[in-house]
């Protein structure tokens, strides 16, 4: 077992694995990366969130892509924190909020938008992209997550309390599980 004071007496706040499984990722609240070297089991400070004037510092997500170059990092703007000095992959237009939620294959990000919808982005052009289907016009989504199979996206809905699944690619409503 291996337990790990990190600087400042910080809590954690968010954690992920490289795919090679050689390196771990922590957030914290006081707003820092930290990779771990699992083997040596020493940590290096990638990124230090700067101070908000409003709401907490803290680390919340990290999103390392399949490949490992990439390590996501929501900080109002997507980012990548790898070389966290070459600015934003992402960055929301003036009229939009919302936090980041996750990767999904073909080089595409989802968001949590304005009335509680969810955004789909294209990391390469940095376009905001249609949503499909039912799924583009699904209004009190507080949640969401893919599935394994890489095209079932599950959904939280406040009003109803359900988790909803969809078909990504068609954005067709395929179930709800009640509470």
């Amino acid at each position: 077992m291996w337990v790990q004071d990190l600087p400042g007496g910080a809590s954690v706040t968010a954690l992920a694995y490289a795919p090679d499984g050689g390196t771990l990722y922590t957030g914290d609240l006081q707003g820092r990366l930290i990779a771990w070297d699992v083997a040596a089991r020493a940590g290096t400070e990638l990124y230090r969130r700067p101070e908000p004037a409003t709401g907490n510092r803290g680390v919340h997500h990290l999103w390392p892509t399949p490949d490992g170059r990439l390590l996501f990092i929501d900080d109002g703007i997507l980012m990548d924190a790898l070389p966290p000095g070459a600015g934003p992959v992402l960055r929301p237009r003036p009229d939009s909020w919302g936090w980041w939620k996750l990767p999904l294959p073909g080089g595409r990000f989802t968001s949590v938008e304005p009335k509680w919808k969810v955004g789909l982005w294209d990391l390469a052009t940095g376009a905001r992209l249609p949503v499909p289907g039912a799924l583009g016009a699904a209004r009190d989504i507080t949640f969401h997550a893919l599935l394994a199979d890489g095209n079932t996206f599950l959904t939280f809905d406040t009003t109803t309390c359900d988790l909803v699944l969809w078909d990504l690619a068609t954005g067709r409503l395929v179930g709800a599980l009640g509470p």
